[in-house]
């Protein structure tokens, strides 16, 4: 993976989302520690798991789309 990737993430999407598209989003970044994800879904859901991922913070912007 090149340095600096940034990966789109639709949160929503899925069963079992948000949830699970975060926790997955913390183990890429276990493996890859310079990619960023730019979340795109409701800002009041993302939020409390990104708290929940404190390794996510530095590395994650929310694109608010209820």
């Amino acid at each position: 993976m090149r340095e600096g990737m940034i990966i789109a993430l639709d949160a929503m999407g899925g069963d079992n989302a948000p949830d699970i598209v975060v926790r997955g989003a913390a183990v890429a970044r276990e493996r890859f520690p310079d990619v960023h994800f730019l979340l795109f879904g409701d800002e009041s859901r993302l939020a409390p798991l990104l708290d929940a991922h404190s390794e996510l913070k530095s590395c994650t912007s929310i694109r608010h789309a209820p």
